[in-house]
């Protein structure tokens, strides 16, 4: 896993949750690497067939599968009881 982070920030300041996203979301990090082979297989493969193929049928990954859930919309009474939140626990030193 190449995700960059410095060792110390890692084991002495990192959250819980930036460790949950950084573990989930980490074949963001190495998808141009991906990307690219799947490019060079795909000329490789075109150059070699007859047929006209597509750049994704070669090899699907996770991210060119198109998102299909519904957007969450939250509404302005949401949003302003939750900076009212945010701006209590910054004043109280806890963010």
């Amino acid at each position: 896993m190449k995700l960059h982070y410095p060792p110390e920030y890692v084991l002495d300041k990192m959250k819980w949750y930036e460790i949950v996203a950084a573990l989930k979301h980490q074949s963001f990090a190495i998808m141009d690497s991906w990307e690219q082979a799947r490019l060079i297989a795909f000329i490789i493969a075109q150059a070699n067939s007859k047929e006209r193929l597509e750049v994704d049928s070669i090899i699907k990954f996770p991210w060119d599968e198109e998102n299909t859930e519904e957007p969450v919309i939250i509404k302005d009474t949401d949003a302003q009881r939750q900076s009212k939140i945010a701006e209590e626990l910054i004043n109280k030193g806890l963010i």
